[in-house]
This record gives structure tokens, sequence and C-alpha cells, in this order.
């Protein structure tokens, strides 16, 4: 049987980021979260494997104006570009070939800032707010 983990964020997260990851934070649905920076990088512990992986994200577009786009990249190859167009929660998923390097990373198209939105002083370039995510191994 193939092997899943699920990795919740603020939980069971911390020796899979890389660079690119903001602290913890608590959407006003009680989700905990991190914000990305433009381009955050996992370390996943499939180093050459093919995986499923699965992202409970969010982001703002209703606010910035238009969806936020993203990608999955491999390496140098863009494995999947996903667009989120909802300030919901929502599971985006796909089929993935981990490089050798263990990292992947997700990297947003178009970044937002809070400060742009809200007027908060909050200057930084965020992606996407992750809430989870879940690798299942899959058979080569």
């Amino acid at each position: 049987m193939p092997a899943s983990r699920l990795i919740l964020m603020g939980k069971n997260d911390q020796s899979y980021l890389g660079e690119g990851w903001y602290g913890v934070e608590r959407s006003p649905e009680g989700i905990l979260f991190r914000a990305t920076a433009r381009r955050a990088v996992l370390r996943l512990p499939y180093p050459g494997q093919r995986i499923e992986l699965g992202v409970y994200v969010s982001a703002r577009p209703l606010h910035a104006g238009e969806p936020l786009r993203f990608t999955v990249n491999c390496g140098e190859t863009a494995a999947h570009t996903w667009e989120l167009t909802t300030n919901g929660w929502t599971v985006r998923k796909g089929i993935v070939e981990v490089p050798e390097s263990g990292e992947v990373a997700l990297e947003a198209l178009n970044p937002w800032s809070p400060d742009a939105l809200y007027h908060n002083g909050d200057a930084r370039l965020l992606g996407l707010l992750l809430a989870s995510l879940q690798f299942l191994q899959k058979n080569k």
C-alpha cells in the first residue's frame, strides 16, 4: 500500500519547510496556516519518486481583483499551474515527480500585498495561504 503523509501548518510542518515561509497565523474561520513569499520551498521525503501532492490553500483574489496563479515547480520544470479564484479554502491536487534534491517550490506568478489591499502596513509580497499538505506515494 502506498505511504501517505498529512502535514498541518503549525503542527508537524517544520521539517518540510525550506525558504519562503512566514509564521503561523489563524484565519477568521479558525484555520491555522502559513503564508508563502512569492516562492516557497517544500522539502519532500520522496526524492526521485512520483507522488500525488495535495494542498489545502487560500489567497485573497477577490480583494486583489484577479485570480492568484501559482505553479508547482520540480527543479526547472513546472509540474502544475493552478489558479485560485475565490477567497475560500480549496484543495488542489496533482502528480509530481520529486527531484533528487527532494525540493519542490510553490511559486506565485502574481503575488499580492496585504498593505495594498488593506492599508495595514504589512508590505510583504505573498503567494499562498497554506493550511495543509498531503503526500501520497504513487507506483512508477
